[in-house]
């Protein structure tokens, strides 16, 4: 046989660069667990091709590169030009994981699972990244990214934390907006012994300057204040205005995306589990507070024939909590 005849083996080429940019990791938390169940097993496989496909929707939405699905999440890559474009960037992903992790936790992608999926993520900037370009015979071509950074990234996409369970660094924290900061309440993480041993093997390369996301602090506002501002959203939540226009590329590509993802019935069915959370259990949960706290109102909104049934002292204030993890907000302590 001629040699010439011979099929090709092996990369028609391969080249190595460098450049910088920003990495996205994400994984299901313990999901070896579920494999390991005789009882979740099922429902993983059923979930792991759903969030497959919706987190590419995800990362094209916000104009990144999926490098690698890694079994039970995925690499993203965002390069930078110049480094000055690391806070728009970041501020972007953030956006992304924050809505996309929300949706996770609410839908599950339709998936009924005895245990809930929940997902976490790590965020790093790469100033020194090796970038592996290898092109198949068959034309196509993958893409390596290795780095410091790069591995750290993986380390602490392991790590659990608050919704929506994002791991970030000091540099990343210091480069974002102050709207994303409140949206993510990053907080300085210092970690044990017994954590550098756990989620970094000892090493302390990289570790002195990490933040996770946290709970908000319980705010206190006077009730009448609460009101008002309450009344506010939901008006401009039914007419469908906003006080302030606001750049949201992941919510005008993501869901449109997933709207027209054809052969894929449960993707309009987690939109439509979304939708209605946000209608019965956000804005009718505010709805049905405001209601309940007109009634004690002074100002004659809530009186019935008797009157007002009670009016609150001047420094009464209400406190606020936030959602939990499946979105839903924590119950006052008895």
């Amino acid at each position: 046989m001629d040699i010439h005849e011979l099929p090709r083996r092996g990369y028609s080429s391969l080249t190595v660069h460098r450049d910088r940019g920003v990495l996205w990791v994400c994984d299901i938390s313990s999901s070896s667990s579920f494999i390991n169940s005789d009882d979740l097993a099922e429902h993983i496989e059923a979930f792991l091709p759903r969030l497959h496909w919706v987190s590419s929707l995800a990362i094209q939405a916000i104009h990144g590169e999926l490098i690698q699905w890694t079994g039970d999440g995925f690499i993203a890559w965002f390069p930078l030009e110049v480094e000055r474009q690391l806070g728009r960037t970041c501020n972007r992903i953030l956006e992304a994981i924050w809505h996309f992790t929300a949706f996770i936790n609410i839908t599950q992608l339709c998936v009924d699972s005895p245990r809930p999926f929940r997902i976490r993520h790590g965020l790093t900037y790469e100033p020194d990244a090796l970038v592996t370009l290898t092109t198949h015979q068959d034309g196509h071509v993958s893409k390596i990214i290795s780095g410091r950074n790069v591995v750290l990234a993986f380390r602490i996409s392991g790590v659990e934390a608050d919704f929506p369970n994002v791991a970030t660094q000091q540099k990343i924290v210091q480069a974002l907006s102050s709207r994303t900061k409140n949206l993510m309440n990053l907080k300085r993480w210092t970690l044990t012994e017994a954590q550098l041993l756990k989620y970094f093997k000892g090493e302390k390369m990289g570790t002195i300057s990490l933040y996770v996301s946290g709970r908000p602090k319980v705010s206190q506002s006077r009730a009448d204040t609460w009101i008002t501002r309450a009344e506010s959203l939901l008006a401009r939540a039914e007419s469908g205005r906003r006080r302030t226009p606001v750049e949201s590329t992941f919510v005008e590509n993501f869901f449109p995306d997933l709207v027209r993802s054809k052969g894929q019935d449960w993707c309009e069915e987690s939109l439509d589990i979304y939708i209605r959370f946000l209608k019965e259990n956000t804005l009718g949960s505010l709805q049905k507070a405001l209601d309940v706290i007109n009634q004690f109102q002074p100002d004659g909104r809530g009186a019935g024939a008797d009157g007002p049934r009670r009016r609150d002292p001047p420094g009464v204030h209400v406190r606020t909590r936030t959602p939990n993890d499946d979105g839903h907000r924590e119950a006052p302590p008895a």
